[in-house]
């Protein structure tokens, strides 16, 4: 990012902070890595799936739970011997999510994302093209989960039941190898008018075949505004294969890209994800539009544009 993009973030973040605060921030752990007869935690497999206490440190503690998952009905439950109330109405906004610190066994390059191209079977994207001098395009992208998307039920302490589900392709890890996946409390139907939700139990599987471990568990606030880095204008002939990539900020919240390649013909939904390419068959000056948004509308969508000239 450069000094230009770096004070642009935080002019926005600084006008749209006070918005769309609500209330004070919270910070609720329901798991910090530690052993789990001290954490008070039960955990049990889910269908076909497997758990168990890891010895691999977590995120601030020196264990983790490691889980395997076969799809989206089996994986791990955990279950907390004093039910922790997550959703108390005096102190719940909007802007609350439960935030889970996962490492995944599978990472792949992030690539291109077609409906019907990529993600395949196993979570691969499809290899982005090479350009004239034989490199491959996108070879600093980052490695991110093959796993898509991350399903989680919450079972309460007088039998509620409520779930949600995000993708995380777009995350990108720390430098520890954890990668923040959040749920938005509001994704549950938890509000101030839910009367609280005492937890006493959580469900928690992946969209693919995968291993994975959790590292920290907690209930957090998140409202920062969605930034989107700016892209460069190009000159391109006919024919030529484009390759955009998208850059955006929100926090801890999952993003998702959409892009329209002619702004002449409206703005709709031409791909999506945070690399795509296209070709230009006639010349001309065409207008590209990126739209960011998170998947549940908690946060305002943001945009940007660029010039692509065809000769």
């Amino acid at each position: 990012m450069n000094l230009r993009q770096y004070l642009a973030r935080a002019t926005v973040f600084l006008l749209l902070f006070g918005a769309c605060g609500a209330g004070e921030a919270r910070d609720v752990f329901l798991y910090r890595g530690d052993p789990l007869d001290a954490a008070g935690i039960e955990v049990s497999a889910w269908g076909d799936g497997s758990v168990r206490e890891s010895q691999e440190p977590g995120v601030t503690g020196t264990r983790s739970i490691e889980f395997n998952t076969k799809g989206l009905f089996s994986g791990a439950f955990l279950t907390w011997k004093n039910p922790v109330e997550i959703a108390e109405p005096s102190a719940i906004s909007r802007f609350d999510y439960l935030l889970l610190r996962l490492r995944f066994n599978q990472t792949t390059r992030l690539g291109i994302e077609e409906p019907g191209l990529a993600p395949n079977i196993k979570g691969d994207y499809r290899p982005l093209p090479m350009d004239y001098y034989g490199n491959y395009f996108g070879e600093d992208l980052p490695m991110v989960p093959k796993v898509r998307r991350i399903r989680v039920i919450l079972y309460s302490a007088d039998g509620r039941a409520v779930s949600h589900s995000v993708p995380v392709v777009h995350k990108t890890t720390d430098e520890d190898g954890w990668f923040a996946v959040a749920l938005p409390l509001a994704g549950f139907g938890l509000t101030a008018q839910s009367n609280g939700f005492p937890l006493r139990r959580m469900a928690i599987s992946a969209d693919i075949e995968d291993k994975i471990w959790i590292g920290e568990i907690r209930i957090t606030t998140d409202d920062s505004p969605i930034y989107v880095d700016s892209l460069d204008d190009q000159d391109v002939g006919t024919q030529d294969v484009i390759v955009l990539v998208g850059s955006a900020d929100a926090g801890i919240t999952s993003l998702l890209y959409s892009w329209d390649f002619d702004e002449k013909d409206g703005i709709q939904e031409d791909a999506r994800g945070r690399v795509v390419q296209v070709v230009y068959r006639r010349t001309g000056t065409y207008t590209v539009t990126l739209t960011v948004r998170d998947p549940d509308g908690i946060k305002q969508p943001a945009s940007t544009k660029a010039q692509i000239t065809v000769n």
